[in-house]
């Protein structure tokens, strides 16, 4: 994923190792230096290269915890849901017990009315 952006792709990567070594004079070109200049030319690559190693560990470190971050989020919002689905049931079920209580008292009331009425 990282490495397919544009600093850092192969090709870059060539055209800079190409752009160095292209720098340093013909004799260090034939390995034939006694330069101090072929020295501070390859440094500089290695530490180009450790430091793109750095660069693309730490940006992989990131993709993770954005990763995993986003599943926490994901499981906390499924709880939030499955939490939200039951409070919901619960009050169906209180609501179906209220309207059967009260179905249950209006048919009692109605006996007790009947009752009254056949007595007299």
């Amino acid at each position: 994923m990282f490495r397919d952006t544009l600093h850092f792709s192969p090709v870059w990567r060539c055209r800079f190792y190409s752009l160095i070594t292209s720098s340093l004079p013909q004799e260090a070109r034939n390995g034939k230096s006694g330069d101090a200049t072929v020295f501070v030319h390859f440094s500089v690559v290695v530490v180009f290269f450790f430091l793109q190693s750095i660069y693309l560990l730490n940006m992989s470190i990131n993709v993770n915890e954005r990763r995993r971050s986003g599943e926490e989020e994901e499981e906390e919002k499924e709880a939030e849901q499955v939490e939200e689905e039951e409070g919901s049931k619960r009050e169906e079920e209180e609501e179906e017990e209220e309207e059967e209580e009260e179905e249950e008292e209006e048919e009692e009331e109605e006996r007790e009315k009947e009752k009254y009425i056949i007595s007299y």
